[in-house]
């Protein structure tokens, strides 16, 4: 069976891209940083489709051993992906002379090291035969440069 993980799943935008993959059926590996929130959605999701496949794994991007782990259950499960949705993301808004080293390097990890991590981890974990699916959720603020969104 052909998952999709979604990152992000304990947030609102998350949250609402989990509902619409699980009213189209779709097989869900569902992470976040919160245990409690993840298992609420879980529950959520079982009650309104008790047929669905839902994983979840708790997982904080920034840490490459916790994202290991986020696979290697994945491979435990038997878990082959058909798509990833990689809405987990973080900003900072404020003036950049005012970033700490440590939001930079957050934001840094989040936004890019988890999103590259993650779809090489789903490609290698993928029928390449198919097509696999990716959708990057961002901010505007990467596109159009806007006061104390310097990152």
């Amino acid at each position: 069976m052909e998952y999709t993980l979604l990152t992000g799943a304990c947030g609102g935008l998350g949250g609402a891209f989990a509902r619409l993959l699980a009213e189209r059926g779709q097989a869900l590996y569902l992470t976040g940083r919160s245990e409690v929130r993840l298992a609420a959605l879980k529950a959520e999701l079982r009650q309104k489709f008790p047929a669905l496949p839902v994983e979840t794994f708790a997982c904080d991007l920034t840490d490459s051993a916790r994202r290991m782990a986020l696979f290697a259950h994945a491979d435990a499960c038997g878990m082959r992906f058909s798509r990833l949705v990689y809405v987990a993301g973080v900003d900072t808004q404020k003036a950049v002379e005012r970033y700490t080293e440590e939001k930079i390097v957050l934001q840094a990890r989040v936004n890019l090291e988890g999103a590259v991590s993650l779809v090489r981890g789903v490609l290698s974990r993928c029928d390449l035969n198919g097509t696999p699916e990716f959708l990057a959720v961002g901010s505007m603020s990467a596109a159009c440069p806007m006061p104390y969104f310097a990152l």
